[in-house]
C-alpha cells in the first residue's frame, strides 16, 4: 500500500508528501477555522434540534427531556468527531440518553466523558450503560471515567464494547476487531429496551448473546478523506484501486484491489464477510433471518447507494440464500468525504430483535426525521457536573533547588524537541495511523510549555507538574496517545503524592506505577509495536541501574539510551496493538512514531538535567 512517506529521505524533506496523485485530490472545506469546526457543528445542533442540549464546557449532547431517564437505564457513547450523524446524531427518545465528542477522529476526554456520566447520575437512573466502539483511545478514555464515576455515585454503571469488523482474517490482534456502523443497530437496540424499561442486566444479555456474535460489517473506499487543515489524505490510491476492509478513520484496509463494478465489489466484501477460513467472519447459513444496514461513508451519490442496494439485497438473498427482514440504507456512521461504504448485517436470532428495531426514536440519525422547531431563542446549557467536584489533589513532597530548576530545564527541552519534530513524526505515523503523531504531541507541548512559563513553581513539586501533563494530554492531546501519557502520568503523581519525600528512587517507583496502568487499560505489551517498547526498558533499565548502586543522572543516561533503542526496534515488529494492527506489515516502513518519541523526550529530559547538574556540581 503506498503512502505518502517511504523513506528516511522522506523524513527530511517532508514536502514529498505533496505528489501529482495528492495535488488532485481536494482539500477544500466548508469550514471557519479548523480549531472550532466540532464546536460550531454541535452548537448548530442543539439550536436547530430542541430535543437535544449541551453541557456547558464539554462536547457532551444530552437529551433534552432527561426526567424521563428517571428510573430507566440510561445510555451514553461516543468517539471522534468526523462521523456525523453518529455520534450526537444518536441523542434522542428511544436511542442515546448522551453522546460525547472528541476531536476530529480522536476519542474524546476521559473529563468530558465523566461530565457526561454525572450528569446523567444525577437522574437516579436503574442504571448506566456505556457502549464503547472498539479502538484503543476509546476503550481506555471511556474505562478511565467509568472508574472514575464509580468512585463518585452509587449508580451502577457497565461497559459494553461494540467489536464488529469482520475484515480481519486473523485473531493474533491485540487492539481485536474494530467497531464500525454495525454498531449503530447496537444503539438503537439498546436505546429502544431502556425506552421499554428493560433492566440493565436484560439489556446487557441482549447485547452480549444475541447481538454482538451475530453482527458483522465491512468496509470498501473508493479514496480516502482528508481531516479538516491538513493537505495530504492518510493514504493513496492509485485510480485504478479500491482499499477492501478499511476502518473509519481512514486507516488501511486488510486488502488493495483494483476498482470493479457495483456487482464484483459486493461479491467481494460479502465473500469476505461470510469467508469461513476467516477469524472474524460472520458465519451465514440457509434461511437466516437478517438485517442489513448499507452505510454511505460520507461521498457515494444517492444514485450509487440505490445500486449498492440493489445488489446487496440480492446477494444476500440470491446467492447466501437468508431473508432480508429489515433494510435501512443512508449516511449512518461516515468518515468526513470518504467515496466510500460499509455492508453491516445482523443476524435476527430473536424476534424481539426486529421490534427493538422498528421502535420508535425521535434521533434524527436513525430515522432522519426532521425536528420541528419554534423560534424560542437560545436555551441556555446544563451545568457542567465537574465544577461542583472538589478539588482535593495532593500537592506531595517538594523538590530540593537542584530538582526543581533541573526538572524546569528538563520540561523545557522535552516540550521544545517534541515541537521541532512535529512533521517527522507524523511521516512516520502515515503508515499506520492518522498521520498525526506529531501534531498530537505538538499541542500537548505547547499547553505544557504555556502552563510552566506562566508559572515556574509547577516544577517546585514534581507530583503537581505530572497533574498538569496528565491534565494537558487528556485535553489539549486527546486521542490514544493522550490517554497514554495521561495515565502514565497521573499514576506517578499518585505515587509521589503518597511520599513524603523525592528522590531518583521514588522516581523509578512512580514511573512503573503509571507504566502498569498504561499496560492495564491500553491492554498493549511489550513488542508489540507500542510507544511501551521505548517506556518498558526505559523504566527497567533506571530501576535497574540505582538498585545497582549507579548515580542518578547515570541511570537517567542509560534509561535514554534504552528507550531509544526500544524504538529502533520497533521497525521488525510485528504491530499487535492500536491501529497499526490493522496495517499489512509491508506498510510499516518507519519504527514506531509513539516510540520513537518516547526517545526524543527521554533524551531532551537527560541534556537538561545534565545542563543543571553540570552548573550545580550535583552528580
Amino acid at each position: 500500500m503506498k503512502r505518502v512517506a517511504s523513506s528516511t529521505e522522506e523524513l527530511r524533506e517532508p514536502v514529498s508528501v505533496t505528489s501529482e496523485k495528492v495535488a488532485k485530490m481536494s482539500v477544500k472545506k466548508m469550514i471557519n477555522e479548523v480549531d472550532n469546526v466540532v464546536d460550531e457543528a454541535l452548537d448548530a445542533l442543539v439550536r436547530t434540534n430542541p430535543g437535544v442540549n449541551i453541557i456547558e464546557n464539554h462536547r457532551v449532547i444530552v437529551r433534552s427531556d432527561l426526567e424521563n431517564v428517571k428510573d430507566k437505564v440510561a445510555i451514553l457513547c461516543g468517539g471522534g468527531s468526523g462521523h456525523e450523524p453518529a455520534f450526537a446524531g444518536y441523542v434522542g427518545k428511544g436511542c442515546l440518553s448522551a453522546a460525547v465528542a472528541g476531536s476530529v477522529f480522536a476519542s474524546p476526554p476521559p473529563k468530558s466523558i465523566l461530565a457526561g456520566l454525572l450528569t446523567l447520575a444525577k437522574l437516579n437512573p436503574s442504571g448506566i450503560l456505556v457502549i464503547v466502539i472498539n479502538y484503543t483511545g476509546d476503550r481506555v478514555n471511556f474505562g478511565l471515567a467509568v472508574e472514575r464515576a464509580r468512585a463518585l455515585t452509587d449508580v451502577r454503571f457497565e461497559t459494553f464494547t461494540v467489536a464488529d469488523d469482520t475484515a480481519l482474517t486473523s485473531a493474533d490482534k491485540t487492539a481485536g476487531k474494530r467497531g464500525l456502523s454495525g454498531a449503530q443497530m447496537v444503539l438503537k437496540i439498546a436505546g429502544a429496551m431502556a425506552e421499554q424499561g428493560k433492566s440493565l442486566d436484560e439489556i446487557l444479555d441482549m447485547l452480549s448473546t444475541k447481538v454482538a456474535p451475530h453482527l458483522g460489517t465491512i468496509g470498501l473506499s473508493l479514496g480516502p478523506c482528508i481531516l479538516p487543515g491538513r493537505t495530504a489524505p492518510s493514504f493513496i490510491l492509485d485510480d485504478d484501486e479500491m482499499e477492501l476492509g478499511l476502518g473509519v478513520h481512514g486507516e488501511a484496509g486488510v486488502k488493495r484491489i483494483k476498482v470493479a463494478s457495483a456487482k464484483e465489489s459486493v461479491r467481494t466484501m460479502l465473500s469476505h464477510m461470510t469467508n469461513a477460513k476467516s477469524a472474524t467472519h460472520l458465519a451465514l447459513k440457509n434461511g437466516d433471518y437478517v438485517a442489513v444496514l448499507l452505510n454511505n461513508l460520507g461521498a457515494i451519490s444517492n444514485l450509487e447507494m440505490g445500486v449498492l442496494a440493489h445488489e446487496v439485497v440480492s446477494q444476500l438473498e440470491d446467492n447466501h440464500k437468508v431473508s432480508v427482514r429489515r433494510f435501512y440504507s443512508g449516511v449512518f456512521f461516515t468518515s468526513l468525504e470518504m467515496p466510500g461504504f460499509s455492508i453491516s448485517v445482523l443476524k435476527l436470532t430473536s424476534s424481539d430483535i426486529v421490534g427493538f428495531l422498528d421502535a420508535e426514536t425521535t434521533c434524527g440519525g436513525w430515522s432522519g426525521q426532521a425536528h420541528p422547531r419554534k423560534l424560542e431563542g437560545k436555551r441556555p446549557k446544563l451545568a457542567d457536573p465537574i465544577l461542583d467536584l472538589k478539588d482535593n489533589t495532593a500537592q506531595g513532597p517538594e523538590s530540593d533547588k537542584f530538582g526543581h530548576e533541573a526538572l524546569l530545564k528538563a520540561v523545557t527541552f522535552a516540550c521544545e524537541a517534541i515541537m521541532s519534530c512535529e512533521e517527522q513524526l507524523n511521516i512516520m505515523d502515515s503508515g499506520s495511523g492518522d498521520s498525526d503523531c506529531g501534531s498530537t504531541l505538538k499541542r500537548g507541548a505547547e499547553a505544557i510549555l504555556r502552563a510552566v512559563k506562566k508559572s515556574t513553581d509547577v516544577t517546585s513539586r514534581p507530583s503537581v507538574l505530572f497533574n498538569l501533563v496528565s491534565s494537558v494530554a487528556e485535553t489539549d492531546m486527546g486521542g490514544t496517545s493522550g490517554a497514554m501519557y495521561s495515565l502514565l502520568f497521573e499514576g506517578a503523581a499518585v505515587l509521589i503524592e503518597g511520599s513524603s519525600d523525592v528522590n531518583a528512587n521514588i522516581a523509578g517507583k512512580a514511573f512503573k506505577a503509571g507504566l502498569d496502568a498504561v499496560m492495564k487499560y491500553g491492554r498493549a505489551q511489550p513488542g508489540d509495536r507500542t510507544m511501551l517498547d521505548a517506556l518498558c526498558p526505559a523504566v527497567t533499565s533506571y530501576i535497574s541501574t540505582l538498585a545497582s548502586g549507579g548515580e542518578a543522572l547515570k541511570a537517567l543516561e542509560e534509561a535514554t539510551c534504552a528507550a531509544e533503542e526500544g524504538a529502533k526496534a520497533t521497525l521488525n515488529m510485528k504491530a499487535s496493538a492500536g491501529r497499526a494492527s490493522y496495517v499489512d506489515t509491508s506498510e510499516l516502513r518507519h519504527p514506531d512514531p509513539g516510540a520513537h518519541a518516547v526517545g526524543i523526550i527521554m533524551r531532551a529530559v537527560f541534556e537538561g538535567f545534565k545542563i543543571k547538574a553540570h552548573e550545580m556540581g550535583v552528580k
